[in-house]
């Protein structure tokens, strides 16, 4: 079982992962561009302002695509929200009583 992370397709995934995140990191910094210059008061704020304008921005969302609207957000939102809820009733693996 230890020797299962020595087996090469683990890694070989990990490589393409790895080469996907470096090869997109030069444009999502470019279309983050400006970020900084938004200040709230709090740090929730902050961070929400900061998600609406990269969310609003043309060169950060992928090309091509219209400015979202508030129903995308909307929908992104339930759609974590049932997967937390759906994460959060999963039963616990670790537990090994029987329902009997």
């Amino acid at each position: 079982d230890k020797f299962r992370l020595m087996a090469p397709l683990p890694w070989v995934y990990l490589t393409l992962s790895a080469a996907c995140w470096g090869a997109t990191n030069p444009l999502i910094r470019r279309g983050s561009e400006g970020v900084g210059s938004v200040q709230r008061s709090s740090k929730l704020a902050q961070w929400l302002a900061q998600a609406w304008y990269l969310a609003t921005r043309p060169s950060f969302v992928v090309l091509g695509e219209p400015r979202p609207r508030f129903q995308v957000f909307a929908g992104v939102a339930l759609i974590l929200f049932g997967v937390a809820l759906t994460l959060a009733s999963a039963p616990d693996p670790t537990n090994t009583t029987s329902i009997e």
